[in-house]
């Protein structure tokens, strides 16, 4: 039984992140195609731990996770090129 709502989970999921994927490709500003990105990198964390769960294999929770820390140094570092035009700052002071 609990198999159905994984396959329901993987279907919801999958047509989300093809719904985020059309809002960075057509997005009319940056922040908004940034925004979509890291929602679409949030879907499909939860599309990889939804097909760990499906196949009895922890190591996709690993990936889940190892995705999930690149997610989040990704979102950061484009933020802040977004705020001030640059990632690393030339002067420290």
């Amino acid at each position: 039984m609990i198999s159905v709502f994984i396959d329901i989970g993987l279907i919801v999921f999958s047509l989300s992140t093809l719904a985020m994927a059309l809002r960075i490709i057509k997005g009319p500003t940056l922040p908004d195609r940034v925004v979509a990105a890291d929602g679409a990198t949030s879907h499909v964390i939860g599309l990889t731990i939804l097909v760990g769960m499906k196949m009895n294999n922890p190591l996709f929770f690993d990936i889940a996770i190892a995705f999930a820390i690149l997610s989040f140094f990704s979102s950061v570092i484009v933020g802040k090129y977004i705020a001030k035009g640059t990632v690393i700052d030339a002067n420290l002071d």
